[in-house]
């Protein structure tokens, strides 16, 4: 493959998957704290379902543990019966945008059926309170 190809190739990759989080690294790990809480959480999963958090990044695991219970109460302040929410996937999965924030895709089930979003939650790293949602529906 000649050297033009690919850098079009390469132009092409970074056009359409850029890096959103440039000049912030993504913590390895979580602070003590959080992970006894998220321990205590999945205390009576199946080894199935612990080997499949265990793969997950430190800003999918803040999502889905932290940040769900806000996001269902903000997404539900708008769109009727909303009952569920998943907190994006392990291809699109959240990332770091600050120390104590992530960012991410999301899908909500309410009355009318599936709405995807876009959303910022903050989390209190000593704590695990969720601090802020803030979503925006795709359209």
């Amino acid at each position: 493959m000649s050297t033009s190809i690919i850098r079009k190739y390469t132009v092409l990759f970074t056009f359409l998957f850029p890096i959103t989080s440039i000049g912030f690294d993504q913590p390895d790990s979580l602070p003590a704290s959080l992970t006894a809480i998220i321990d205590g959480r999945t205390a009576g999963l199946s080894d199935e379902e612990i080997l499949i958090h265990n793969e997950w990044t430190s800003a999918k695991l803040l999502g889905e543990f932290f940040c769900q219970e806000i996001g269902l109460r903000e997404l539900g302040k708008k769109l009727k019966g909303a009952d569920r929410i998943f907190i994006d996937g392990i291809e699109q999965a959240p990332k770091f945008i600050a120390k104590n924030r992530i960012a991410g895709f999301g899908s909500v089930r309410f009355q009318e059926g599936w709405k995807d979003f876009t959303y910022e939650c903050a989390i209190d790293m000593e704590t695990g309170d969720a601090l802020e949602f803030i979503y925006t529906e795709a359209s």
